[in-house]
């Protein structure tokens, strides 16, 4: 396959990657959120992953991270009201029966929800809660992403 032939960034809790030429941006997620950004004219995409919905100063928190990509993208000519977004993880990974207790996996997602609808930027497609973590390839010059849950047997394919 050509993208196995992509260069690769990994990234880990609190990062985010603007791809100006096609990589594979890979992380691993369980209650952390994940959101691509991908601009079908310029090819360009990016990714984040989130560990906390709120904060300040710093790509760890939602919605730092997402301005921050924004930003970036916008700053090298990605059309911002053409962008696409899907959206992974928010796993509740050590599930307990707490009644009304909100885990931070349901925090992260809709907190990643409430920024993307304030920025009008349209959500395709994600893989969003549940008690597993996944795997994410997202191929940044196609807007492809390949999810693997983690600890189940249920693999979904691009999306």
């Amino acid at each position: 396959m050509q993208h196995e032939r992509m260069p690769v960034v990994y990234l880990k809790p609190g990062e985010c990657h603007l791809a100006r030429e096609a990589c594979r941006i890979e992380t691993v997620l369980g209650s952390c959120v994940s959101v691509t950004l991908y601009c079908p004219i310029t090819h360009m995409g990016a990714m984040n992953h989130a560990m906390l919905p709120e904060g300040c100063d710093s790509d760890r928190f939602v919605v730092i991270s997402l301005d921050n990509m924004l930003r970036r993208l916008n700053a090298n000519g990605a059309y911002v009201r053409q962008m696409e977004a899907k959206m992974f993880g928010g796993a509740n990974s050590f599930y307990r029966n707490t009644g009304t207790f909100r885990n931070v996996g349901e925090l992260n997602v809709e907190a990643s929800l409430h920024w993307l609808e304030q920025n009008r930027i349209r959500l395709i497609n994600s893989d969003i809660g549940g008690r597993v973590g996944r795997k994410i390839v997202f191929l940044s010059g196609s807007g492809k992403v390949y999810v693997k849950r983690l600890q189940g047997r249920e693999a979904v394919g691009a999306i």
